[in-house]
């Protein structure tokens, strides 16, 4: 079997355009087919880092079974056969985003599954895409603020709300700036003045509310 060896003159240049993140959904997730043939390929195709940086994989069949189990089972077919040597953190990084959904569409409530799952699939790559690249917009205010002094978090609920909000506005991963932008706004204009301000958490409430207000920001101090 040959190995790829990677081109060191090619760390760190960005030689092709980086695609959008998406989802994959494999219908009749748990037949020979995506076993032998379609993860394989996905996995060359994470080892050459060729997929998105935020790309996902939801599995839909009859079969029962477990995320867990679902991601063990493509583990060892890609270990079987693909044509690239296995290495765990390639794999890793491609089962971060596996799910896997039990159903069958004779049933009524089969596309509403799927669906579901789907949404908690596009909330939490939203909530990657808000945090973890080094140049996350959150990171951004985090840094921005850093100059006044200022602590800025966001708690766990506040992150989700500004991901459900991005996808009931239906603007996707391009609209999480605009909606960040809207919170902020009072905030960067009114912090300044208040000195006693050394930690100033984002909560659920003020993401719904599309606003931190005065009030909001001297409780904190």
């Amino acid at each position: 079997m040959a190995v790829l060896e990677e081109n060191p003159l090619l760390e760190g240049l960005q030689l092709r355009r980086t695609p959008d993140p998406c989802v994959l959904v494999i219908f009749g997730a748990s037949g020979d087919l995506t076993q032998r043939k379609l993860f394989p390929a996905l996995y060359s195709l994470a080892f050459r880092r060729l997929l998105p940086e935020r790309f996902a994989v939801l599995g839909v069949a009859r079969s029962e079974e477990s995320d867990d189990e679902f991601r063990e089972r493509m583990k060892e077919a890609v270990k079987e056969h693909a044509r690239d040597p296995f290495k765990e953190e390639v794999w890793d990084k491609l089962a971060e985003g596996m799910a896997y959904v039990a159903t069958d569409f004779a049933d009524e409530g089969g596309e509403d599954e799927v669906a579901r799952r789907l949404e908690d699939l596009d909330e939490n790559a939203l909530i990657e895409i808000l945090t973890r690249p080094k140049n996350a917009i959150v990171k951004q205010y985090q840094r921005l603020f850093e100059f006044e002094n200022v602590r800025l978090k966001f708690n766990e609920e506040a992150l989700r709300a500004i991901a459900r909000q991005a996808m009931a506005r239906k603007v996707g991963a391009r609209g999480l700036r605009m909606i960040l932008e809207e919170l902020m706004l009072d905030l960067m204009f009114h912090l300044p003045s208040q000195k006693k301000v050394k930690e100033f958490e984002v909560t659920r409430e003020m993401v719904e509310k599309r606003s931190v207000t005065l009030a909001m920001m001297e409780k904190a101090g």
